[in-house]
């Protein structure tokens, strides 16, 4: 993925949307998920823990974080690849949190485009609103049905269209 200049470290998503997301998800009730840059597999784990049986699905572009944080133990099925050019998997839903705000902006359109392709029902988004103002990412994403911005992580829902 490209992500911002030499020397510049963006926002990162945080956990502050895990909540509204995971209400989405009893909600929608999937049968799979597609975490997209899982990191250390937080939602992976919110999934795993509160949604028991679903099939989760990881693709990770960093080889190294999949043993550093053991991302075979809470995926069914871990791809090492880069999300801006593999091919995604058909699912349920789609989440990209933490991904989007280390995607340059017309690849990370791109992503969220393919995204709402591969996903059945859902695709959740977690960006950072320093990087991703509220404003900028209605604007920027389309087929948002419903969001929820905190002081630093906005969390939006977009339809599939799988």
């Amino acid at each position: 993925m490209t992500g911002p200049g030499p020397g510049a470290r963006p926002a990162r998503s945080g956990p502050e949307g895990e909540p509204w997301v995971l209400a989405w998800l009893r909600e929608l009730k999937p049968a799979s998920v597609l975490d997209v840059g899982p990191g250390s597999g937080a939602y992976g784990h919110l999934v795993r823990t509160h949604l028991p049986g679903t099939q989760l699905t990881a693709v990770e572009a960093r080889g190294s974080h999949v043993e550093q944080f053991g991302l075979r133990d809470v995926y069914d099925e871990v791809l090492v690849a880069d999300a801006v050019a593999a091919d995604l998997p058909a699912v349920d839903v789609v989440v990209l949190a933490g991904v989007l705000e280390r995607t340059a902006e017309g690849e990370a359109a791109g992503l969220r485009t393919r995204a709402r392709k591969a996903a059945r029902q859902a695709v959740f988004l977690s960006v950072p609103v320093g990087d991703w103002p509220h404003r900028r990412a209605l604007a920027a994403f389309d087929g948002i049905l419903a969001h929820e911005a905190g002081r630093e992580t906005g969390v939006y829902l977009g339809g599939g269209l799988a």
